[in-house]
C-alpha cells in the first residue's frame, strides 16, 4: 500500500504497509512519534481554548526558523524509509511553531521531562513571547492529561528530527565546538545551575529584540545584534541548533588565542552567543552573576530538577580520541618536549590503534549454570566475555615494564596487557621506557583500553558506514566507574550481560545517561533503548530469522537513526522490552511416551520424522507491541496457515540462542533415560511447553524460522542449539542431560 500525506500531515510519499501504519499508530498513541506528531499537536488548540494562552510575537533573528526537512522512518524489520517532507505547515509565529523551536533547541542538551518542564514553566508563569492567560490565576495549573499530551508533543518533534538535515549540521557545529573547548577536568555539574543557564537563553532567543542589559565586554558588536554570554558549553549548543535550523544566530567563542565563530556566515548575525573559554572582563562574569540570581529569584518556584548533568561530545574519532584523552589527563605527564600538534596526533594514534584491535578480537557466551538455586528462580541472563588470546601476542623485551604499570592500573586488563603494551610500543618506539614517565603511560594505556572497548562496540553493531563513526558520547561514561570505562576490565573478567552492551553503546552514540532516560536502571528485560541520539537494540528485534541463523556469528546490536514510530518501548525510559509471556500456560511434553520415543537402532530416519509441515506455508513471524503491556514491550508473533499458533518472549528465545552448552552435561547414565522426538505438529499443538521424564530432540529442517521459534517456546535455558552434521547430533544425544531439548539445525 502507498500512502501519500498532505501537507497538513507533514508526511509524502511514504510506502507503508497496512500493518505498518497500524503498529505505528498504536504505538505513537502512547509514545508520541513522527506519525502522531500532527495530532498531538491539538495539545496546543486546548491550551488556546480552555486555558486561554496566547502567542505574541517572535523575534526577528528566530523569523527564519525552517521546520520542513527530509528525514528517515523506520518500518517492519527497521527498513528506511525516506521520507521527502516532515513538520511542514508549521507557522513560526503560533504556540505550536513557538514550542516546536524549544524542543528543536533543546533536544541535544535536556531529556524529553527536562524540555517539558520548561514548555511548562513558559506556558504556566508566562514569556516575553507568551500570554498565559487562566495559567497565569494563583492555582491554575495543567491537567495531568494536558501534560501527558505534551510529553507526547515533545517525544514526537524529537522523533521528527532523527535524522534530518538539520540535525546533522547541529551536531557537526557541536563537534567544532567540542574541539574548541577540550574537557573540562569536572565533568559534571548541579543540574539545577545548568537548567537555569539553559532557560535563561531559551527565554533570551525567544524574547524581544532588545540590547543586553549593561553587559559591555569591549568587544566589537553590530548596532543592530542581541549579544548575550555564556560560560556553559551546554547553553553555547542550543545556540547552534537554532542556528542549524536557519535562525539567524552564531557562537562566539572567546578564547585567549583570539575569536572563533561557529557557524561562520557571509554576514554578521543578529543574536550572538559569546561563549567564555577565558576569564571575562569584570563587567561581563558580575553581571552573569546578577542574571542568575535574578533568573532564580523570578523562577524560584519552577520546577527544575535536582541532580546532576554531564556534557554530551559529538564527533567522529578524531574529537572522541582528544576528548577523551583530555578527560583522563593524557598528555599532562608528558615529558618528551613534544608540541600540542604532535601530541595530538600521537593521541590519535594511540586510538585507532586500539579501536582496530577491539574490532578483530574474539568473544564467547559464558556456559550457563547446571540448574537454579530454587525453582522459582529465573536463570542468570548469559554472559559474554572475552576470550584468552595472550598466548598468541610476542612483545618486544623493552616493553615488557608496561605490563607492570597496567598491573598497576587495573589488574583486571590482564587478559589484553600484551596487546595494550604492544600497541604503546608501537606508537613510542622507546628503546627504554623509564619509571618516571610510568604516570603517563599509566594514561596512555587507559587511553587504549577505552578505545579498544570502542572497537568492541563497532566490531558487534550493525550500522551504515557513516553512522559508525559518527558518536554522541556521554561524558559520564568515561569517568571512573563509568559505563564505557568499565567497559573492557568487566569483559575480560566476569564478562557482560546483553543490557550492558546495551548500554555502553547507548552512551557512546546516544548521549544516553540516567537523567535522559527518567532516571530508570537498565532492567533484566530491556532489549533496546531510545537514547537522545540513536536507538540501539539487540539484533533479533530488527531480523529475528537472521539472528537464529547467524547467532554469535553475526552482529549482537544494532545502530539506527532516525524516526522509531514502529518501535514499542516505554515512554518514561524510551527502553525496548521484551514482551513476559508467563501468562501463558506450559503444557508438559512427556518424553516417556513409546510414540515419541527415539529408534536408536535407525537414529537417521528417527531424527528426520515427518519433513517440513507444507511446502506450499511458511511459518510467518512478526514483532508487535504486547496486548497484555500495551505498546511499551515487544513479543514475536508466529502465524502458521492463517492462524496465530505462537506468542514468545523475546527475550527467551534471545538466552536460548546464543548459550552455549556446558561441556559436561550428564547428571545421570544416559541410557536410563528417556529419549522423545518433537515434531513440529507436537509443537503447534502445544506451543510453551515444558518437557518431562528425559529429554527430547527437535529437528529443524535447516530452518531459521522453527529454530526461532523452539528455542522461543521452551523454558529459558532449557535448550541447546546443536549445529552440525547428523554425527554431531549423534554424538551430543549421548552427552544431554534431563529435562534439555536439543534444537538440531543443519546448517
Amino acid at each position: 500500500m502507498t500512502l501519500v500525506w498532505g501537507v497538513s500531515n507533514g508526511l509524502q510519499q511514504l510506502q507503508l504497509g497496512f500493518n505498518e501504519l497500524a503498529s505505528a499508530l498504536v504505538v505513537g498513541k502512547i509514545v508520541g512519534t513522527a506519525f502522531t506528531r500532527h495530532n498531538d499537536a491539538e495539545v496546543f488548540s486546548i491550551l488556546e481554548k480552555s486555558y486561554e494562552v496566547r502567542f505574541k510575537a517572535i523575534p526577528e533573528w528566530m523569523q527564519s526558523f525552517q521546520f520542513s526537512r527530509a528525514g528517515v522512518i523506520h518500518g517492519q524489520g527497521m527498513r528506511r524509509l525516506n521520507c521527502t517532507s516532515m513538520m511542514d505547515n508549521i507557522d513560526v509565529e503560533s504556540l505550536q511553531g513557538f514550542a516546536s523551536i524549544v524542543v528543536l533547541c533543546c533536544r541535544f542538551v535536556m531529556s524529553t521531562n527536562v524540555i517539558v518542564g520548561i514548555l511548562e514553566d513558559f506556558l504556566g508563569f508566562g514569556h516575553e513571547a507568551i500570554y498565559p492567560g487562566k495559567l497565569g490565576d494563583p492555582g491554575t495549573r495543567l491537567s495531568l492529561p494536558v501534560k501527558a499530551l505534551l510529553a507526547n508533543f515533545v517525544r514526537a518533534t524529537i522523533d521528527s528530527d532523527g535524522k534530518s538535515q538539520q540535525a546533522t549540521n547541529a551536531v557537526k557545529w557541536m563537534a567544532d565546538l567540542a574541539n574548541e573547548v577540550g574537557v573540562s577536568a569536572r565533568l559534571k555539574i548541579d543540574e539545577r545551575r545548568a537548567h537555569e543557564y539553559n532557560r535563561h537563553l531559551i527565554a533570551k532567543l525567544m524574547g524581544e529584540p532588545k540590547r543586553s542589559d549593561g553587559a559591555e565586554d569591549g568587544l566589537p558588536r553590530k548596532a543592530f545584534q542581541r549579544v548575550e554570554h555564556t560560560l556553559s558549553m551546554a547553553t553555547a549548543t542550543i545556540a547552534l541548533a537554532a542556528a542549524a535550523n536557519g535562525a539567524d544566530v552564531s557562537v562566539q567563542c572567546i578564547t585567549l588565542k583570539g575569536i572563533k565563530t561557529i557557524p561562520q556566515h557571509a554576514s554578521s548575525s543578529k543574536f550572538v552567543l559569546r561563549l567564555w573559554l577565558r576569564q571575562p572582563p569584570l563587567e561581563i562574569s558580575n553581571f552573569l552573576s546578577y542574571a542568575e540570581a535574578k533568573k532564580r529569584g523570578e523562577d524560584g518556584k519552577l520546577g527544575a530538577q535536582d541532580g546532576i548533568y554531564s556534557t554530551i561530545i559529538f564527533g567522529g574519532n578524531m574529537e572522541i580520541a582528544l576528548n577523551v584523552g583530555q578527560a583522563i589527563g593524557y598528555g599532562d605527564q608528558d615529558h618528551s618536549g613534544l608540541d600540542n600538534i604532535r601530541i595530538k596526533q600521537r593521541l590519535y594514534d594511540l586510538w585507532m590503534k586500539g579501536v582496530r584491535k577491539g574490532n578483530c578480537l574474539k568473544w564467547e557466551v559464558e556456559e550457563a549454570p547446571l540448574k537454579r538455586r530454587r525453582e522459582s528462580e529465573p536463570l542468570p541472563q548469559p554472559r559474554i566475555r572475552l576470550m584468552d588470546h595472550e598466548n598468541i601476542i610476542s612483545i618486544p623485551p623493552e616493553a615488557d615494564c608496561l605490563i607492570d604499570v597496567l598491573n598497576t592500573l587495573d589488574e583486571r586488563l590482564n587478559p589484553l596487557a600484551r596487546a595494550i603494551a604492544t600497541i604503546i610500543h608501537d606508537v613510542y618506539h622507546y628503546s627504554d621506557y623509564s619509571r618516571d614517565q610510568s604516570g603517563h603511560f599509566a594514561k596512555a594505556m587507559e587511553l587504549v583500553s577505552i578505545a579498544i572497548s570502542v572497537g568492541l562496540l563497532q566490531a558487534w553493531t550493525f550500522a551504515p558506514a557513516k553512522d559508525i563513526d559518527l558518536y554522541a558520547l556521554q561524558q559520564g561514561a568515561i569517568r571512573r566507574n563509568g559505563a564505557l570505562r568499565e567497559f573492557l576490565p568487566v569483559a575480560c573478567t566476569e564478562g557482560f550481560s546483553h543490557q550492558s552492551l546495551l548500554w555502553a553503546a547507548a552512551t557512546l552514540w546516544g548521549g544516553a545517561s540516567a537523567e535522559s532516560q527518567g532516571g530508570v536502571v537498565v532492567g533484566d528485560r530491556v532489549m533496546g533503548i531510545v537514547a537522545p541520539h540513536c536507538t540501539i537494540i539487540l539484533e533479533i528485534l530488527r531480523d529475528p530469522i537472521s539472528f537464529a541463523r547467524s547467532r554469535m556469528s553475526g552482529p549482537m546490536l544494532v545502530l539506527l537513526r532516525g524516526s522509531m514510530p514502529l518501535l514499542p518501548r516505554s515512554a518514561r525510559s524510551g527502553f525496548v522490552l521484551a514482551a513476559d509471556v508467563a501468562h501463558i500456560p506450559r503444557a508438559p511434553f512427556d518424553c516417556g511416551q513409546a510414540s515419541k520415543a527415539m529408534d536408536l537402532s535407525n537414529l537417521p530416519r528417527s531424527l528426520a520424522g515427518d519433513g517440513p509441515l507444507n511446502p506450499e506455508n511458511e511459518l510467518v513471524i512478526t514483532i508487535e507491541p504486547n496486548i497484555e503491556s500495551g505498546s511499551s514491550a515487544s513479543v514475536f508473533c508466529g502465524w502458521f496457515a492463517g492462524d496465530l499458533n505462537f506468542e514468545i518472549d523475546p527475550l527467551v528465545a534471545f538466552n536460548n540462542l546464543i548459550r552455549k552448552p556446558r561441556s559436561r552435561e550428564l547428571t545421570r547414565d544416559p541410557q536410563t533415560m528417556n529419549r522423545a522426538v518433537m515434531s513440529s505438529i507436537d509443537l503447534l499443538d502445544i506451543t510453551q511447553f515444558q518437557l518431562a521424564n528425559g529429554f527430547a530432540i527437535f529437528n529443524t529442517h535447516s530452518d531459521p524460522v522453527w529454530l526461532l521459534v523452539a528455542a522461543g517456546c521452551a523454558e529459558d535455558g532449557s535448550a541447546i542449539v546443536l549445529e552440525g552434521s547428523f554425527d554431531d547430533a549423534r554424538h551430543m544425544i549421548s552427552r544431554c542431560f534431563e529435562g534439555k531439548i536439543l534444537l538440531w539445525f543443519e546448517a
